[in-house]
């Protein structure tokens, strides 16, 4: 029972909490649009080009030996990947939206809800398969189901965080620089389970990293002064 309550608690975060987003911002009529923008990125970026490219690199003898005798290289290379992907896809379309005079406050918060919100929506329809299809396999996993849905929570801050942090770096290259550092430490945060780390301390790590990381984010924000000819 404890397995089916955390896959429906990942189900809420995962799937309810970006809809209700997206719902909210379509009835102001305001922000949708760059909400479906940051679903885009995270989309091309990762499932159309990064993923691809990493399956590719995946059937060369020397990566695969790589891999498998330096797991810790491994993530680290994954996570560089990974911010370089997002990041640079958050740039592109901050610079796009700009030049077009559709910059508002509140577009980096926006764009980053929908950026990890299409990701968090991922692991919320896993948990759904699973309470459809098979709801034995969560009885057995019990409450280490809900680990996907607080990590999703963390990861949904972050991505917040990492858009304030790109369109500053709109202004200033080093906060882009800044987003993509961030971005990759906090992918290779995964690394201490490599070391006997719990994946609950895990979470509790994601979540203080998350959280400190959206604070100076927030901070720096309320620190510029933009308007859209600094930007474009």
């Amino acid at each position: 029972m404890v397995g089916i309550v955390s896959a429906v608690f990942n189900v809420a975060v995962c799937i309810g909490v970006p809809l209700g987003a997206f719902l909210v911002l379509l009835r102001r009529r305001s922000g949708w649009r760059v909400f479906l923008l940051g679903m885009a990125g995270f989309f091309v970026s990762q499932l159309c080009v990064r993923q691809p490219l990493l399956a590719l690199l995946g059937q060369v003898d020397a990566y695969r030996l790589f891999a498998a005798g330096n797991p810790v290289g491994q993530l680290l290379f994954l996570s560089v990947t990974a911010g370089l992907a997002e990041e640079s896809a958050r740039l592109v379309i901050f610079r796009l939206l700009a030049r077009r005079g559709r910059v508002q406050h509140g577009t980096p918060l926006w764009y980053g809800l929908g950026h990890g919100g299409l990701e968090a929506a991922l692991v919320g329809v896993n948990s759904l398969v699973l309470l459809v299809i098979f709801p034995e396999l969560l009885q057995r996993a019990g409450w280490a189901v809900a680990l996907g849905g607080m990590e999703r929570i963390s990861a949904q801050m972050v991505q917040v965080a990492l858009s304030l942090f790109v369109f500053c770096g709109l202004r200033r290259k080093r906060w882009f620089v800044a987003a993509i550092l961030l971005h990759t430490l906090c992918n290779f945060m995964t690394v201490v389970t490599l070391f006997g780390v719990s994946d609950l301390m895990l979470e509790v790590l994601l979540f203080a990293f998350a959280a400190v990381v959206l604070y100076a984010a927030i901070k720096l924000w309320k620190g510029e002064d933009f308007h859209e000819k600094n930007l474009a």
